[in-house]
């Protein structure tokens, strides 16, 4: 699994403005969060592979796919036992289907619950995704600055877009380097796995406070807190074919909006 970062190409996604694809993230977010159905999460979860194929990022999003799939499990079965009892709107049954020792009951509103939450944490984690892979950087803060946040406001929350990649590339780093040590941290049981990535864990914290502190030095250096008005190297502009997907978000929002009062993919 590689990390999330920018992948340059020459398609129509990465053309649009960034302010766009912001909204459409934000869109897209929202509606996965008011949603709580299988059906209208997995019709919102469409759109997502019709981005990836006009942007060609399709591998890319497959690869990551492929290694979250111990955390889609992991939130299906913690859903699956852990979660509410049955509801008449899911088509659950009062009745639970299976019992374990008496205190875990499933039933099959809590599978079809748990396929829901599945779904949502999937679109939530590749639409994020989707925006890193489309979207540089700089793209990303110019975006924020042009919204009209302040330039500090702006520059702080483009930055946590950028840490995520980075403090994952020195998490494996670290796992790497544990590995070549001759320690296995992919065998034993749950137990012996979580003592093994202590081993990880502790010095990746330890390098994440090193950047931070880096990360400031660099800040003061360029004198980041002097006052005075900022200027943005290039400006960005609405084009034709923004105002068209434009539409098309808004349209998205609009009919979810309308469906989610209507009583539609509510749990």
């Amino acid at each position: 699994m590689r990390l999330a970062g920018y992948i340059e190409r020459q398609s129509f996604i990465h053309r649009l403005d960034p302010r766009l694809k912001l909204l459409g993230t934000l869109v897209i977010s929202i509606l996965a969060l008011l949603f709580s159905t299988p059906l209208s999460l997995g019709l919102l979860f469409l759109v997502l592979p019709v981005v990836w194929w006009s942007a060609k990022i399709g591998d890319k999003i497959l690869d990551w796919l492929r290694g979250l799939a111990p955390l889609f499990i992991m939130t299906f079965l913690l859903w699956l036992l852990l979660g509410s009892g049955g509801h008449a709107k899911m088509g659950g049954e009062a009745e639970p289907l299976i019992s374990l020792w008496g205190v875990i009951t499933i039933s099959s509103f809590k599978m079809k619950y748990a396929v829901a939450m599945v779904i949502r944490v999937l679109i939530l984690i590749t639409v994020c995704l989707t925006l890193l892979m489309t979207t540089d950087f700089s793209d990303i803060f110019i975006a924020i600055r042009k919204i009209g946040l302040p330039y500090r406001a702006a520059f702080l929350l483009s930055l946590t877009f950028q840490l995520a990649p980075i403090l994952a590339a020195e998490f494996l780093m670290v796992r790497d380097a544990q590995k070549a040590r001759g320690q296995e941290l992919d065998k034993g049981n749950l137990i012996e796995r979580i003592k093994k990535n202590v081993g990880v864990t502790v010095p990746s914290f330890v390098r994440a406070i090193r950047l931070g502190y880096d990360m400031n030095m660099a800040l003061e250096t360029f004198r980041f807190s002097r006052a005075g008005c900022r200027t943005l190297y290039r400006d960005i502009q609405f084009a034709l074919r923004d105002y068209i997907v434009l539409i098309l978000i808004m349209a998205l929002l609009l009919s979810g909006l309308w469906l989610r009062l209507r009583g539609f993919g509510v749990a």
